[in-house]
């Protein structure tokens, strides 16, 4: 496929000279030097949702309409129930709708949000039939007035949302990014704010492991979930098989070069796209195999990947690492298995490890042993091993049994006159007539002290009160 650059003044020439001719496209957005990268973009003014209406996922109801103009009434219908602002116009692709919604043209420095809205889009339109893949920034969609080779339909306006004078419906950028995404722009400018806390490491993080050590399980991911979807048997269906065997590509050039490289692709499209041709399958996938044996290589995230091929919750569990994961969830995976390759063993173990010596102990109590000397065998202190022996016998949390130790009690003669004569087998303190808890040193000494005091200031403590009424003595006369 050729490609060709113009200015913003020579791209309506160029529409008209592409009308009747076949398989043309132009791309969305604007860019500041003849290539479709990422890092060329000028500016965005529109939002596009391509639509497979021949796709077997989409909802009953659509593909049966007769005409292209029925099918963008059917799916204006289901957009507004689904509360997404109506789109712009509609354009019939030959095989499917192109949906756009014009805005006011955005600055480069705009592009993450716009990314995210028209993420929204998509993921919004899924059941519509809305191609998971064609949200990217180089993405080129077909021209007004070309035609479709498959199909030989002419591309062509087939709705237009129109406004007070008659044009087109433009929206506002910001109108739609708070119709769509879930955050407001504010929200998002806070956690942009948030900055990584100082001294965090990122050595375990997935991203920083090797390449090799990345995309082998990848691959082996990417062919497991073809298994289980029988692709390995009919082939991938259309709508699946640019995206699955872009995947693929992508997993290879990052792990072989060369003639193995050469072979193993030729294997995987024999397997999963056999009616492909090989210029087919060097047309539809020259992106990522020109840039074999380069550092140019594509990266992507695996929630990224789980979009694109739409792998659901429980296809996920039978897969090894292309699994939605939050963070929490990743570190605390991470945080186990620093601990078992530094000899840390988990609870099950621990736990299976507690009941063997439980049942050692209480083995080693019925023969009679005392605590010491299986304290001394195991290596474990009398709580520990007193709930070991608690865990194996059913009770759980469970207090050591501590046994009380004898009381010293005085012999008595067992005979009727030394029981008579007692009163002198009794403490002294009680024999006296002393209170049944006698008072220790430091209250003796207390009690002591104050009575010394009282003595000092001549307060007898036990003289009387005066009582009132008593007649006193009367002075001597001087």
């Amino acid at each position: 496929m050729k490609q060709a650059s113009a200015s913003l003044a020579g791209v309506i020439s160029l529409a008209e000279q592409a009308k009747g001719e076949v398989e043309q496209f132009v791309t969305q957005l604007v860019f500041h030097r003849p290539t479709r990268m990422k890092r060329h973009v000028a500016s965005a003014a529109c939002l596009f949702v391509d639509l497979d209406l021949y796709s077997a996922e989409v909802d009953v109801g659509l593909g049966c309409r007769h005409t292209a103009s029925e099918r963008a009434l059917e799916v204006v219908s289901r957009i507004v129930a689904l509360g997404v602002p109506e789109p712009s116009y509609i354009i019939a692709s030959g095989r499917g709708l192109h949906l756009k919604w014009l805005h006011e043209r955005l600055p480069k420095r705009a592009l993450p949000r716009w990314e995210q809205v028209i993420g929204q889009l998509v993921r919004r339109l899924k059941r519509l039939g809305a191609d998971p893949c064609a949200k990217d920034v180089s993405r080129v969609l077909r021209v007004v007035g070309s035609v479709h080779a498959e199909s030989g339909e002419v591309v062509r306006e087939v709705w237009r949302y129109a406004d007070e004078i008659g044009g087109v419906r433009e929206y506002r950028f910001d109108e739609l990014a708070r119709a769509l995404l879930p955050k407001s722009r504010a929200d998002a400018c806070r956690k942009k704010k948030r900055r990584r806390r100082p001294g965090r490491s990122r050595a375990g993080d997935p991203c920083r492991r090797g390449v090799k050590q990345l995309w082998e399980p990848r691959l082996a991911d990417l062919r497991r979930l073809a298994e289980m979807r029988g692709w390995d048997v009919r082939g991938v269906p259309d709508g699946r098989r640019v995206p699955y065997m872009f995947l693929q590509v992508v997993a290879l050039s990052n792990l072989h070069v060369g003639s193995l490289f050469d072979r193993l692709l030729q294997e995987s499209a024999d397997v999963y796209v056999p009616h492909w041709s090989e210029d087919k399958l060097h047309s539809s996938l020259a992106g990522v195999i020109n840039r074999v044996g380069t550092a140019k290589q594509f990266r992507f995230r695996t929630g990224t990947i789980i979009e694109m091929l739409d792998i659901t919750p429980e296809e996920q569990l039978r897969l090894s690492v292309l699994r939605r994961r939050d963070r929490a969830e990743w570190r605390r995976e991470s945080q186990r298995a620093r601990r078992r390759r530094s000899g840390v063993q988990d609870i099950e173990t621990l736990e299976a490890r507690r009941r063997e010596l439980g049942v050692e102990i209480l083995r080693m109590r019925s023969e009679g042993a005392t605590w010491n000397l299986i304290c001394a065998v195991h290596g474990l202190c009398r709580s520990t091993a007193n709930r070991y022996l608690k865990l194996v016998q059913g009770v759980s949390n469970a207090k050591p049994v501590r046994v009380a130790k004898p009381e010293a009690v005085q012999a008595i003669p067992q005979n009727d006159h030394a029981r008579s004569a007692k009163p002198a087998a009794q403490p002294l303190w009680r024999a006296e007539g002393k209170p049944k808890n006698p008072p220790s040193g430091r209250q003796a000494g207390t009690q002591k002290a104050s009575k010394a005091r009282r003595e000092r200031c001549h307060w007898p403590s036990a003289t009387p009160a005066p009582k009132v009424g008593v007649a006193l003595p009367e002075p001597r006369a001087g």
